[in-house]
């Protein structure tokens, strides 16, 4: 329930109030860390693994398929790790804050941007008609969010 919530009031505040957005850091900062990324593609989820179940998050290690790279650093296959509320009791103990949560599922097309091969991912947005025109043909149209892509 929580992690609905939360994505809602992300999707929200980012598409109808980008400029109101409150956050550890402004939201520049995180559309900076996507734009900043050594690998951005176009991927399916191959894999998603638990790495750590903590109190307040799981820790996850995801592994995809590159379809599309709009980065010489993006390689065939590439991994990138990402944090989740997965339980009640992270439910319960998340602190709002900082963190962005990711919901990585296998056989998911996405557009994903990781700061490089292994590190943290820092966008991850489910893969529309109109956001794959923009990778593949107008990739200048381009714009990141808090945790996700759109097309300008």
């Amino acid at each position: 329930m929580l992690r609905t919530v939360l994505l809602l009031i992300s999707v929200l505040a980012t598409s109808l109030y980008p400029g109101v957005v409150h956050a550890v850091m402004p939201p520049q900062h995180y559309a900076d860390r996507s734009q900043n990324s050594k690998i951005k593609a176009i991927a399916v989820i191959v894999d998603v693994q638990r790495l750590h179940i903590g109190k307040r998050y799981t820790e996850k290690k995801v592994s995809f398929r590159t379809d599309f790279a709009l980065t010489t650093d993006t390689g065939e296959l590439f991994t990138g790790t990402c944090k989740s509320v997965d339980t009640p009791f992270q439910e319960a103990n998340v602190m709002v804050g900082g963190n962005i949560y990711f919901y990585p599922a296998e056989g998911q097309r996405v557009f994903v941007t990781v700061s490089d091969d292994g590190g943290e991912i820092t966008s991850l947005t489910p893969m529309t008609q109109e956001l794959e025109h923009a990778v593949r043909e107008t990739p200048e149209k381009l714009r990141y969010g808090i945790g996700n892509a759109g097309v300008k």
